[in-house]
């Protein structure tokens, strides 16, 4: 799929916590040391996958990806979980979270994944929104958590 500019700003992906080491710097400032530890906790399980977009030298926008489970629901083993996903509230509407979810999901396809699942609030608009425009359908499902 293609991706829409992201200006200036740069989108980073890490399957694993040796590519998110290099982020530090970034993540202590927007969720601390315990976030950012917590962080690597959940890449060192090589079940999670971390994404994201640094612009002006802080990070604007984030996401996830659970490779093969969800907490919530069942899914295929060789599928993909996109979210929670997370915009700095001041950089929405420029893209990024678009941008970056197809992006992130044209890395897991060059891996082998070809099943995704992303899901929200009925109230969230934004996030359906974003889902909306990376091409995802309607709903097909509604679960109550």
């Amino acid at each position: 799929m293609e991706a829409p500019s992201l200006g200036n700003a740069r989108f980073f992906h890490a399957p694993g916590v040796l590519q998110v080491v290099g982020l530090t710097r970034y993540l202590v400032p927007l969720i601390g040391v315990g976030g950012t530890l917590k962080t690597f906790l959940k890449l060192m399980t090589r079940r999670r996958q971390f994404y994201g977009v640094i612009d002006a030298g802080r990070l604007v926008h984030t996401g996830w990806i659970a490779l093969g489970f969800c907490r919530h629901y069942h899914v295929e083993t060789t599928s993909a979980v996109m979210g929670p996903i997370w915009s700095d509230p001041g950089c929405r509407g420029k893209g990024y979270a678009t941008g970056a979810l197809i992006r992130a999901i044209n890395q897991l396809i060059g891996s082998g994944i070809h099943r995704f699942y992303i899901d929200t609030s009925e109230d969230n608009v934004a996030c359906r929104r974003v889902i909306e425009k990376a091409g995802f359908g309607a709903a097909k499902s509604v679960y109550e958590r």
